[in-house]
């Protein structure tokens, strides 16, 4: 549902904000680009994601909710390194330390929410076979994620925001009903049970969000979205001090949100020297790829 949405929203952008050659319509300009070979790339990122998903979801199953919350961070460091050597770019020691600032607030900012009452907590138990399985998958799970990352951001700037979105939209759609119709629930009450306005409501701000991640992604990078969803942490927290009784903040969220907002000036601050070139280098890696796509067509 969340990507029909996001296609729809698309297809409006297109209509009303995307330059079509004359002689062309809407649905014959989305075809064109449909039929090329960059559809098939985008289907790189929703197979890598699907990877992930199911590494993260045995991960679970088999390790504590503490460890995982440490272990996925490693996923900001993963879009960093392969940004560096998949799309050139450059970072400096200090943007470098202002990313490891970042993993250890949002791991603090997490912990915080974490509640150690029960299960098995950091430090406690014995290292099981399954165990080391589960921290293995993790750390699978932020490979993965640090490529899908790299991967989608490499698409976006070389096409079309919104046609590239179609096409993602396309693979995820086709994902997400085989996966559906794979759960027993769906066949004995169908696709919609249970669907109220919030759960409508919740799928529009999701579907809402995946552009608004998109844009950030097509005019900055991966990493700079990495800074921008530890914010949202920091804030959607907050709100829900604010608004709902069920969570407490304490001075380690205050050292977490802290250790966000001096990693993200620092990011900022330590960069200017590096973001032009860093800007020309995946223009270049990008200009490149089409001249070859040209030379394979002729």
């Amino acid at each position: 549902m969340q990507e029909i949405i996001k296609m729809l929203i698309c297809l409006y952008a297109v209509a009303f904000h995307e330059r079509i050659p004359e002689g062309q319509t809407m649905f014959s300009y989305i075809k064109k680009d449909l039929m090329n070979r960059n559809f098939l790339y985008s289907g790189i990122p929703a197979v890598i994601y699907t990877i992930q998903n199911n590494l993260l979801y045995y991960s679970l199953s088999v390790i504590d909710i503490a460890h995982y919350t440490i272990m996925i961070q490693m996923k900001i460091f993963t879009a960093a390194i392969f940004s560096v050597v998949f799309l050139g770019r450059r970072l400096n020691m200090k943007r470098y330390f202002s990313l490891f600032l970042l993993v250890i607030g949002v791991i603090t900012i997490n912990l915080n929410l974490i509640d150690f009452s029960g299960g098995r907590l950091l430090g406690t138990g014995k290292v099981s076979t399954d165990f080391i399985k589960g921290m293995m998958a993790v750390l699978g799970g932020t490979v993965c994620s640090g490529l899908a990352g790299i991967s989608i951001e490499y698409l976006l700037k070389s096409s079309s925001l919104w046609l590239k979105n179609i096409q993602f939209c396309i693979y995820g759609i086709g994902l997400s009903i085989i996966i559906s119709f794979c759960d027993d629930k769906v066949w004995q009450y169908g696709l919609f049970y249970d669907f109220d306005w919030v759960v409508l409501l919740v799928i529009l701000i999701q579907a809402a969000g995946g552009i608004l991640v998109a844009l950030v992604v097509k005019h900055t990078n991966i990493i700079v979205k990495g800074y921008a969803s530890s914010f949202s942490l920091v804030i959607s927290t907050t709100l829900s001090f604010l608004l709902f009784e069920d969570t407490t903040l304490d001075t380690t969220f205050g050292i977490g949100a802290i250790l966000v907002v001096v990693a993200a000036h620092m990011y900022r601050k330590y960069g200017d020297e590096t973001s032009k070139e860093n800007k020309n280098v995946i223009l270049a890696s990008v200009s490149s790829s089409k001249e070859l796509e040209r030379k394979l067509e002729v």
